[in-house]
């Protein structure tokens, strides 16, 4: 009986030391959450679904996880939820983003944590108190990346959890996000970021990765059309580059039209420019250049062209270098008939009016000296 005894005894020493054993050994635990999902660390912006039964997220969130594990009256029940990865645009997509990088998580548990670039699941490692991870506030907005980032670490997110009832205790783990090295993201400015060039008022900014760059005011781009000092012609037009500036615009370069002038454009003349003399051929200002015109009497001192004649009265005139020159009465010019008597022939004289008149002088005489050689002979006769 001792001996049955103390085989009884011994045998139930080992019993008490093997539960004594598993209480102190966690073996409530649960492996769920470590092992590796099939596709961990593939490169996407879509969070892997890690493990454990699935759950309906709550608003504001995209995914949902969640595991469970008993070991007596101790169940250890844990959630994660997860939204999309958002910047100041709403849903993350493509290779930029504004502002900064994060996801929305809430973990309903225990403990919540964050690992940062590991390249799958088999990284996490969980006890009775807790995980391997960085401890983080059980929900919150993640930072995932801050302005001009470039590529950052991706990021998983582990909800972990423990049930402790009636001395049985129990705990467990699950998980979300995104396991490898980075992101393939870059991070811009909000207001800068891009997908083309665009203006700004008469600033033309340039979409440099994402970013807009400040070109300032380029001549052909943004409504500018000139730049600064420059000159044009149009046929006789001339244009000048103006330079303003206004509030909200910025410079503004335009061409400006100015009037015809001289000495531009090939301007030699203006419109209400007198005209002047070449010798004696007028100049006229014709469709803003200056033309020769040919002599014309009464400009640049021209009287008279070529062999033009013409009569005072009785004075004749002949046109010699452009201008009148008189040669007095000629005979057969202007009616004159003569310019003396002995022109006219006998009995004839030249009047005052240049014409041949009769001339009764010798008339006249021949009576006078036959009245005197009559009355001569007369008296001699009677003698």
């Amino acid at each position: 009986m001792k001996k049955a005894y103390k085989n009884a005894s011994f045998v139930g020493v080992i019993v008490i030391l093997i539960l004594v054993g598993f209480y102190f050994s966690g073996v409530g635990f649960s492996f769920i959450g470590q092992s590796t999902p099939t596709g961990a660390g593939r490169q996407s912006n879509i969070p892997y679904s890690f493990i454990g039964p699935g759950c309906t997220p709550e608003p504001g969130y995209d995914f949902c996880n969640g595991a469970t594990y008993s070991y007596g009256p101790a169940t250890a029940t844990a959630t994660i939820q997860l939204s999309n990865i958002k910047d100041s645009r709403g849903t993350q997509s493509g290779s930029y983003a504004t502002d900064e990088l994060y996801a929305n998580y809430k973990c309903t548990g225990s403990k919540a944590y964050v690992y940062r670039g590991v390249a799958d699941w088999s990284v996490v490692s969980c006890g009775d108190n807790g995980c391997n991870g960085v401890e983080i506030p059980a929900s919150g907005k993640y930072p995932l990346a801050k302005l001009f980032d470039v590529n950052p670490q991706k990021a998983v997110f582990v909800c972990w959890t423990r049930a402790d009832v009636s001395g049985y205790w129990s705990w467990t783990w699950t998980g979300y996000g995104w396991t490898g090295a980075t992101f393939p993201i870059t991070v811009v400015e909000g207001y800068k970021f891009c997908t083309a060039d665009k203006c700004m008022g008469s600033t033309f900014m340039q979409c440099v990765g994402a970013q807009l760059v400040d070109k300032g005011s380029i001549t052909g781009k943004c409504g500018v059309e000139c730049d600064k000092g420059a000159v044009k012609c149009d046929g006789l037009a001339y244009s000048s580059c103006s330079v303003t500036y206004s509030q909200g615009t910025g410079e503004v370069r335009k061409w400006t039209v100015s009037e015809p002038t001289i000495g531009k454009c090939g301007v030699e003349c203006l419109s209400t420019d007198a005209e002047k003399c070449d010798g004696i051929k007028p100049v006229s200002c014709i469709a803003n250049k200056w033309s020769t015109g040919v002599e014309t009497v009464g400009k640049c001192g021209v009287d008279c062209l070529g062999a033009e004649k013409k009569c005072d009265g009785f004075n004749y005139y002949q046109c010699a270098d452009n201008k009148w020159t008189s040669t007095g009465a000629v005979v057969g010019q202007c009616n004159v008939e003569c310019t003396e008597d002995s022109i006219c022939g006998f009995a004839k004289k030249c009047s005052v009016e240049s014409k041949c008149v009769d001339d009764n002088t010798p008339y006249y005489i021949g009576g006078v000296v036959a009245v005197l050689l009559i009355a001569g002979i007369a008296y001699y006769l009677k003698r």
